[in-house]
This record gives structure tokens, C-alpha cells and sequence, in this order.
């Protein structure tokens, strides 16, 4: 009998460090949507071991590009990483449930230029968990979708002069919910390579206190996601 682990990726304590999370929660709060979390993710895979036919894992690593809807800005500028583990769920030979825990970097950059010399960068680091539904539609192809929670454990806003003031800034929340969307192939048994695009639907961010914005913030932000991720399962 196939026993399945669930690992507890918030279990580490809110930091509370300037430019680290948001601090704009209770701990309380916190500690509810924790547990929250905790059976959530417990009951969805004891639900999905319980009717797959075969369950699968392995790791997960791959690059990353980035925007954020709302702060004047516009491109997939920002270039990261993501990388974890995944669990998948087979029931049959077109139908499976994927769940994966990585983690990514998000956020937006401004590049210098011969006629801007202005320079900003947004990094966002978080701790994400996406549920993916996957059906096989052509030989080794198969179309994802589902949703994602995210953490965010760590916060960073500078431009050329370092730094940004937070002041009339608001801070990002602790928690970023998204929805995803993405296709996958099977290159052998063991390797597969996925493309996914993601879109918050619950801002990460409110407008800033200023009716005027301040610098690259001047309304409610939403994170804006294209990745690769390149899958070995043992």
C-alpha cells in the first residue's frame, strides 16, 4: 500500500524584518490560514491517492519571466527561476491530477537606457503550491489547468539610488492566489516539459495612499507569470 506524505511548506514563522512578507495580518489570522492550508492539502491528497490508478513524483526546475499589472510598467522583464518537487495522479490513460510545491521568483524590472537612466526592480520571492488538472488530447501532449496558492516570504523594491522609500507604498500581501493555465509534454517516461502561464485573481497589492501613484505604483498590482519547467520523475 502506497503511503503519501504531506510536508508542511508554512511551517516556518512570518518574518517580520523590513521588506520581508507584508506584516499587515495578525498573527492570528496567519496561524488560521496555516492550518487552513495544512487540511486542505491533506484532504485533496488523500482524496486523489484514494481514485488514481498510479501516483508519480519527482522534481521540477525551470526558468521564469515576470510582470506586474499596475505599475506602469509593461513586458516579461523580470527573469527568474522556479524549483521543487511534483506529485501527479493518473487515473487513466488521459486524465490525471497534478501538485506541485517550488519555489519562484516573481516580480518586475526597468532596464536603463540611452535615454532613461532610470532603473527599477520589484523581486518577489515565494513558496507556491498550484492544483493542476491534466488531460492528454494528442499522443504526448496534454493541456493543464487549475489554481495556486502562494507565500510570499520576501519582499524587494529598489531603483538606481538603491532602496524605494515605502512611504504612502502599500505592503504586499502575505498570501498571492492565482489562476493557471499551460501545456505539457512527454519528451521519455521519466522527462516531460511543461509551459504555464498565471494571472493573480486577488490583488497582490492595494493602491498606494497618494490619488496621484507614486513611481511605478499607482493602482491595485496583480502578478503576471510565464514559466518553463523542465520534470524528472522517479
Amino acid at each position: 500500500m502506497m503511503n503519501v506524505y504531506i510536508y508542511n511548506v508554512f511551517s516556518f514563522p512570518i518574518p517580520s524584518q523590513k521588506g520581508f512578507g507584508t506584516g499587515n495580518g495578525s498573527t492570528k489570522i496567519d496561524f488560521v490560514m496555516k492550518i487552513k492550508t495544512i487540511l486542505f492539502s491533506l484532504i485533496f491528497f488523500s482524496s486523489m491517492a484514494s481514485f488514481s490508478q498510479e501516483f508519480k513524483g519527482g522534481f521540477l526546475l525551470g526558468p521564469t519571466a515576470t510582470q506586474v499589472t499596475g505599475d506602469k510598467l509593461a513586458g516579461y522583464k523580470k527573469l527568474g527561476f522556479n524549483a521543487g518537487l511534483f506529485t501527479e495522479f493518473v487515473f487513466d490513460d488521459q486524465k490525471s491530477v497534478r501538485a506541485e510545491m517550488y519555489y519562484i521568483q516573481k516580480g518586475s524590472r526597468k532596464n536603463p537606457s540611452e535615454v532613461d537612466y532610470n532603473k527599477y526592480v520589484m523581486s518577489l520571492h515565494y513558496v507556491e503550491v498550484p492544483f493542476l488538472f491534466q488531460y492528454r488530447f494528442y499522443r504526448s501532449f496534454s493541456a493543464q489547468g487549475g489554481l495556486s496558492f502562494a507565500y510570499l516570504f520576501k519582499s524587494l523594491e529598489k531603483d538606481q539610488n538603491g532602496e524605494l522609500n515605502m512611504n504612502g507604498r502599500k505592503p504586499f500581501r502575505d498570501f498571492d492566489f492565482s489562476a493557471n493555465i499551460g501545456l505539457l509534454y512527454s519528451i521519455t517516461e521519466n522527462w516531460k516539459v511543461g509551459g504555464r502561464m498565471s494571472y493573480s485573481f486577488i490583488h497582490i497589492r492595494e493602491k498606494p495612499d497618494f490619488q496621484i501613484g507614486l513611481a511605478y505604483h499607482d493602482r491595485r498590482q496583480y502578478n503576471d507569470v510565464a514559466q518553463i519547467s523542465f520534470y524528472y520523475a522517479f
